[in-house]
């Protein structure tokens, strides 16, 4: 399930599959940041460049050669 070194796992794979899917559905306009489970905070001008660099950095389709 986990799988060795040399090779991915059921769950790895899934997990890769999942975010880089995700990560391409990603509106590029960030409102909202959450903080915790249910609040919402507003995002501010100044702070939303950080946003998308971090979100873009995390959700990077990594290509192996």
């Amino acid at each position: 399930m986990f799988g060795t070194n040399e090779e991915a796992g059921l769950i790895s794979k899934c997990f890769h599959r999942i975010f880089r899917n995700i990560g391409q559905n990603i509106d590029n306009k960030v409102l909202f940041k959450p903080i915790g489970l249910e609040n919402l905070t507003p995002t501010i001008d100044s702070d939303l460049d950080m946003e998308i660099t971090v979100r873009n950095y995390i959700f990077k389709d990594e290509k192996v050669e």
